[in-house]
């Protein structure tokens, strides 16, 4: 290859690389190459079949596209791709040592001069590019290096070498200016902003205001008492700091204990590293009194003078902070009222930072220039770290955070518990069951980094304050009634009941608005989810919250709290999460076990979850749950109890519906023999075990003597509860089946055509029962022959069912396994055996691999699969 064309040959094949995988068409690479003399189409043709051989054994691909031409090749394999990952990587990292690690990785790719004696505006272009790209990197090292502590002689001559090889630029000499006065070196960081300025105007630029600044003395005066830093300080992945932005306010804003004024003080030791700081005031904001004064003693020791009245001594020290002459850092600690800073907001002046920790959430927080951060728990990785970093030792950490949960100030608490006394991970837990929660945590005089209040009392604060909004009083009531609840989050629409309300004696609409008033104060949050809405406090605050209260307390919230649940709980259970949010709340009740849920008689939510657990499909959760509640009705009621016997007859349905035939039958044989004995022949119960005899008798391969018993039982049924009645209906629903298995589709058709026009006359049309009585009729007319007929009146349920029922309920995915099977017996039997292959799928992801209908649709699949063959 000749000479001449080694050049253009690298700048294509550069180009290409940089751009790998974006596809370039000839006419561009041939303008980026040699501008507006590109070579003709001849010599283009040659350097492309010179690029296809070059590349071959390297594994890359040239390709044409409609769009041009377009290299594959891994990422990884340009260099240019890797320095900007690992400069991303750098830029963001969340601890100092890593991000200089990554940075220094990054430089470490870049050290000659990118795409050097290349021609062409491109390479030009992009050579300028990588350059600032690495004076960026450098400074994020050097930066990260502050931040650490690890400003060393040797690192600052690297940096100011790095300088050399750039243009000038403001912000890299401010750091190396601050790193030189902070070393003692001034005649060195006064010939470093020389030599920048005389560098700045040679270009005929002007050096900023922010550099000029650090041409004067710096006074580095401080007012106020910062607290001490926590002992394992652990980084926060949720915070990477001031970059240089717009943003002159940062407001941390989050729950107590959370670690808000840890971060604080980590942000200001940055800030204070990374630029020349004339004044660094730190201010205990918990009310207006305190403000004003901190800003009074700031200005006695930026001025030098006292003023006697402090109102006036605050408006003099925030004229100093706007007055533009110098760099400053106010810390505004725990502010507890955001109403307490009017007229107080340090100005948002160039050269002014302003930190806020506050509780509150509230709207007017936000404003021009600030940046509202949420600080929250520990990452599950810094909770490790932390705990393994102040015990040097793992064994048992992942357990405690398990149990606790990852609240930076428990777990600090904890620690100190444990160093005191020696203990393992499993020791504190023995030491934890046996005490509980305000038992394992050390006393006063020996909590762990400067802190005053033990865990018992973090919270109280926030409470106190919530209950003073308004409406006043209500938050803490509010409190204590979700500590009684599922700790995972309350349904919001709990906190509109009648029942709630009418038990804390106000408007349902102030209930809903001290939610708010918790929220405001970072005690509560609101998680949307499925079109629907909870409300969730941490954990342990309702740990803390329940225990402190008396006995007679914690069961007075229980029974308006289960008549809330019931009173919002749907008839349909239409969005699984929602019930499996309600179901989780009314286990949380239940679980207490207090005598409030069973007198003066038993609540009907301890039946009402039985259900839900039921129609989700969790068979084996139902018949675990019924177990439990039997036995506690049988020790607590008696034997004879009708709530005993109602809850034996619902644990042997759901055994039946779980496919489990033969117990079922063993427990209602039983089971009717005491309801004779105890309620009689004719009491509604008694009827209704016999309804479900006959139906595993059915099930369990004896169709003819279940069609003679429901004969009969519907007979009796007529006469004591009516021809309406639900259970009448439903005896009848299962004579109607029997008649087809014991060989009479037709009949079957015919009953159930009848059970349906009553269904649809007695409930509304999209009632479950309803839709239960048309796919049986669909499915005993595909039984009959009528294939045709059956997918017609397929078509019409199914979309009802999942409209109404959602499209994961059971009914719905029964329904749509029927459908496809009238589909393949009309002739569709490919698509048939696609459909129920993707509702098997569907029904082991979201009943289980047990569950009856499962099972039944997998087996479907299989037929169809034969037959489509």
């Amino acid at each position: 290859m000749p000479a001449r064309d080694l050049a253009p040959l690298r700048c294509l094949l550069a180009v290409l690389a940089v751009h790998a995988g974006e596809p370039i068409s000839r006419d561009r690479l041939m303008r980026m190459v040699w501008d507006d003399r590109p070579p003709a189409p001849a010599t283009f043709g040659k350097y492309e079949r010179w690029w296809r051989t070059a590349l071959a054994p390297g594994g890359a691909v040239l390709e044409t596209t409609p769009s041009g031409l377009c290299l594959r090749l891994p990422r990884e394999a340009v260099d240019v791709h890797r320095f900007r990952d690992l400069a991303r990587r750098a830029a963001t990292a969340t601890g100092p040592r890593q991000a200089a690690a990554l940075a220094t990785a990054a430089l470490g790719l870049s050290e000659q001069t990118p795409l050097d004696g290349l021609p062409g505006w491109w390479a030009s272009s992009t050579r300028a590019t990588l350059e600032q790209e690495r004076l960026d990197v450098a400074k994020v090292r050097f930066q990260a290096w502050s931040r650490a502590g690890e400003v060393t002689a040797e690192r600052i001559d690297e940096y100011e070498a790095e300088l050399g090889r750039h243009g000038p630029d403001d912000d890299a000499v401010v750091l190396l200016i601050r790193a030189l006065r902070r070393a003692g070196n001034e005649p060195r960081a006064a010939h470093a902003l020389r030599r920048h300025r005389e560098r700045t105007e040679r270009l005929g630029a002007t050096v900023g205001t922010r550099l000029l600044r650090q041409a004067r003395p710096v006074r580095s005066l401080r007012s106020g008492l910062p607290p001490q830093e926590a002992a394992g300080y652990q980084e926060r992945s949720a915070w990477y700091g001031p970059d240089g932005s717009a943003t002159r306010c940062w407001i941390l804003s989050g729950d107590a204990g959370v670690g808000k004024t840890q971060l604080a003080l980590r942000i200001a030791g940055r800030i204070e590293a990374e630029r020349a700081t004339d004044a660094v005031v730190w201010v205990d904001a918990r009310s207006r009194q305190s403000i004003v004064a901190g800003y009074a003693e700031a200005l006695r020791m930026v001025t030098g003078t006292a003023e006697a009245h402090a109102e006036r001594a605050a408006r003099a020290f925030l004229t100093w902070l706007g007055s533009g002459d110098a760099d400053w850092l106010v810390v505004l600690d725990d502010v507890g009222d955001v109403h307490d800073l009017r007229g107080l907001w340090p100005p948002g002046t160039d050269g002014g930072t302003t930190i806020v920790t506050t509780r509150r959430r509230d709207s007017n927080l936000r404003g021009p220039h600030r940046t509202v951060v949420e600080v929250g728990e520990f990452t599950e990785d810094e909770a490790r770290d932390y705990l393994t970093h102040k015990l040097a030792q793992e064994s048992g950490v992942d357990a405690v955070i398990a149990r606790l949960g990852r609240l930076p100030v428990m777990l600090s608490q904890v620690a100190a518990y444990m160093l005191d006394r020696g203990l393992t991970g499993g020791g504190f837990l023995e030491r934890l069951r046996e005490r509980g929660l305000t038992g394992v945590v050390p006393e006063r005089s020996a909590l762990p980094d400067g802190q005053s209040v033990r865990l018992a009392g973090v919270w109280r604060l926030s409470i106190d304050r919530a209950d003073q909004l308004d409406p006043p009083g209500l938050a803490r009531p509010v409190l204590r009634l979700m500590s009684a609840l599922y700790p995972g989050g309350v349904p919001e629409r709990l906190f509109g009941t009648a029942a709630v309300a009418a038990w804390l004696g106000r408007a349902a609409t102030d209930v809903q608005d001290a939610t708010r008033a918790l929220e405001r104060l970072s005690l509560v949050t609101r998680v949307h989810a499925d079109g629907d809405r909870s409300v969730q406090a941490h954990a342990l605050l309702l740990e803390i919250t329940w225990t402190a209260q008396p006995a007679a307390d914690r069961a007075a919230a229980l029974r308006p709290a289960a008549d809330g649940l019931l009173e919002i709980w749907p008839e349909t259970e239409r969005s699984a999460p929602v019930a499996a949010l309600l179901r989780a709340n009314a286990r949380a009740l239940i679980d207490h076990d207090s005598f409030e849920l069973w007198t003066p008689a038993p609540h009907p939510l301890l039946g009402r979850l039985a259900h839900s657990l039921g129609e989700s499909g969790d068979l084996a959760g139902v018949g675990e749950y019924l177990d439990r509640l039997l036995a506690r009705a049988s020790e607590g009621l008696g034997a004879d109890h009708r709530f005993t016997l109602r809850t034996r007859h619902f644990a042997a349905y759901w055994k039946g519906q779980a496919g489990e035939h033969a117990e079922a039958t063993r427990r209602h044989t039983a089971l009717l023999a005491d309801c004779r004995r105890v309620l009689g022949p004719d009491d509604p119960l008694t009827l209704k075990v016999r309804i479900y005899l006959a139906r595993w008798c059915g099930q369990s391969g004896r169709p003819g003597d279940a069609v003679r018993d429901l004969h009969a039982l519907v007979a009796d049924l007529r006469r004591v509860l009516g021809p309406d009645d639900e259970d009448t209906l439903t005896a009848r629903n299962d004579h109607a089946h029997f008649l087809g298995l014991d060989g009479h589709p037709g009949d079957a058709v015919r009953a159930f055509d009848a059970l349906l026009a009553d269904r649809r006359r007695i409930l509304h049309p999209r009632h479950p029962h309803v839709f239960v009585a048309a796919n049986d009729l669909a499915y005993w007319t595909l039984a009959a022959g009528d294939a045709a007929e059956a997918l017609r009146l397929y078509e019409d349920l199914v979309p009802e069912i999942a409209d109404t029922l959602g499209q994961h309920h059971p009914y719905a995915l029964g329904g749509a396994a029927n459908r496809a099977r009238a589909r393949g017996e009309t002739g569709d039997a490919t698509g048939a055996a696609a459909e129920l292959a993707e509702l098997a799928g569907k029904a082991r992801g979201i009943l289980g691999q047990q569950h009856p209908l499962t099972v039944r649709t997998a087996a479907y699949a299989t037929e169809w699969a034969e037959r489509a063959r």
